[in-house]
């Protein structure tokens, strides 16, 4: 048997393992025209995987269009396999791309990297098993004729078949897409405030009820990253003196720092805050800002704030206060700043 023969049996999987190859490719490499991008995209999305697994399962010819070859009889027709092959991908793609939207990386390149590697496993092993075939036996969809045979197989007449062929790939390709990038849900920050109790534990209470000047404290802030993107956080934290009237007669800017977060991450850091100006009423401000803070941080500026209630007493007038207010809940985000 020539070569050229011998490769008729294998050129379906060879180009199917193609396409999702470059599939990759034309969304890594930039440049691409985009009708190529779409086109390759969603072959892989609606076809390539689903029919290199089908071939894998089914690696013998259907004696649907010669009955004198025997084959096996489980072996579906091609028209069949054609069915199984757009069903088949919408499911790989629908379960890839639920498993990346569970670690939020969900973006069409790590979804086609996963697709392309279950077809180029799944068309080796279709090739290895219909290699141990005899070659009567062998599925060869595109040796010569056999596009012309499934099409005769088809009900109805050619203009028939074409318009429900289109629409079945489009019903596919729709529920394939959506599976594969399911709708994020809407972007939300959460950012809270923690203390350290007795028993070493981080909890959302028992703030104290008094510092001294001079000496630090650790607060332990919390930032969740929902907004489906990389974000970078500005936290300011800042201490304001609180007349009788609820006006404030002095701030002072105590800590601030940054905090780098990708889609789905969380942190929580430990700062330690060191009050300076003694005061009864003093109110310990936690500014959250998507970005830079500004020069002159505030409540009015910032998308989050959070607010602790304690007394600020010198190192030789430490006594016990009423316990520490905390001004809404901590634990909670309360947005001053539509995000």
């Amino acid at each position: 048997m020539s070569d050229a023969v011998y490769w008729r049996w294998f050129t379906d999987l060879v180009l199917v393992a193609g396409v999702s190859v470059l599939a990759v490719l034309a969304f890594v490499v930039p440049g691409v025209p985009w009708p190529v991008e779409w086109a390759l995209g969603l072959a892989v999305l609606v076809f390539v995987p689903g029919y290199a697994v089908v071939s894998a399962v089914f690696p013998e010819r259907s004696s649907v269009f010669d009955d004198a070859e025997p084959a096996a009889a489980s072996t579906p027709s091609t028209a069949v396999v054609v069915a199984l092959s757009i069903l088949g991908s919408a499911l790989l793609a629908g379960v890839v791309g639920v498993a990346f939207a569970t670690l939020a990386t969900l973006t069409f390149v790590p979804v086609a990297g996963v697709l392309a590697a279950i077809t180029i496993v799944a068309a080796a092993v279709a090739a290895v098993r219909r290699a141990l075939l005899a070659p009567y036996v062998r599925r060869a969809p595109l040796s010569s004729g056999a596009l012309e045979r499934i099409w005769s197989a088809l009900p109805g007449s050619r203009n028939q078949n074409a318009a429900f062929l289109a629409a079945g790939v489009v019903l596919v390709a729709a529920v394939g897409v959506t599976a594969a990038f399911p709708p994020a849900s809407d972007p939300f920050t959460e950012f809270y405030v923690l203390n350290e109790n007795a028993d070493g534990d981080l909890v959302a209470e028992d703030y104290p009820s008094e510092l001294v000047a001079g000496d630090s404290h650790t607060f332990h802030v919390g930032v969740e990253n929902h907004e489906n993107a990389q974000m970078q956080y500005s936290v300011v934290v800042l201490a304001q003196t609180v007349g009788d009237d609820g006006t404030v007669t002095e701030t002072r800017q105590l800590d601030a720092f940054e905090v780098s977060l990708a889609a789905g991450e969380d942190a929580v850091v430990a700062r330690d805050v060191v009050p300076e100006q003694p005061g009864e009423n003093v109110r310990l401000v936690f500014l959250l800002y998507k970005g830079d803070a500004p020069a002159s941080p505030g409540q009015n500026s910032a998308d989050f704030a959070l607010q602790v209630w304690t007394s600020v007493v010198t190192a030789d007038n430490e006594t016990a206060t009423e316990s520490a207010r905390v001004q809404g809940a901590p634990a909670a985000v309360r947005p001053l700043v539509a995000a």
